[in-house]
């Protein structure tokens, strides 16, 4: 005997409301795969562990009732947050940010490759490499940098902007909402 994970969503507060659709969705499931180790959800019967934990995601809901639950208990029900359906300011700030910095990425690489001298000096292995065997900012021989101390500064600059920019945004796509995943491992 084996075991298959079976997880519903529900975009429901209440605890009463998820119950009841949840019983619906177990008859329902032992009435089209039977009650026999299906594998499906009709085998967990019932909700037993109620975890209001109030997860960034639906999908951190999934992975910790997967990770937490064990096969013969009933099924377990996990809260998260329901995103927000429009996009914040943060959202937009963050989107642009991250085009910004790969603008700036393409622009350093293209003014790099686009260069006129016929050789280039490995700072780190300290080859001195012809052009046409390069197509990368990285030294083919050691796979160090060829860029300038500034041009890394200045992307690593735009890419901390972006990361600081995008956790702003996930906090704020956080509603109040919250929804539940319920499910676990059934016998199959």
């Amino acid at each position: 005997m084996g075991a298959a994970f079976c997880c519903l969503t529900y975009n429901f507060s209440h605890k009463e409301e998820v119950k009841t659709a949840f019983d619906f969705d177990v008859q329902r499931s032992l009435t089209q795969s039977g009650s026999e180790y299906s594998g499906e959800i009709g085998m967990l019967q019932k909700i037993s562990a109620w975890k209001d934990l109030r997860l960034a995601t639906q999908e951190e809901a999934e992975k910790f009732i997967e990770n937490n639950h064990e096969k013969w208990d009933g099924a377990m029900a996990v809260s998260f947050h329901i995103p927000n359906k429009y996009k914040s300011k943060e959202d937009a700030k963050a989107q642009k940010l991250y085009l910004a910095y790969q603008n700036l990425v393409r622009e350093i690489n293209k003014r790099f490759l686009e260069r006129k001298s016929l050789f280039i000096g490995c700072k780190h292995c300290k080859s001195r490499i012809s052009m046409k065997f390069v197509s990368s900012t990285t030294c083919p021989l050691c796979s160090g940098s060829f860029l300038s101390d500034t041009d890394k500064k200045r992307i690593e600059k735009a890419e901390a902007k972006y990361r600081i920019a995008n956790d702003a945004a996930k906090v704020a796509s956080k509603s109040e909402d919250i929804g539940w995943a319920v499910g676990g491992w059934a016998s199959s």
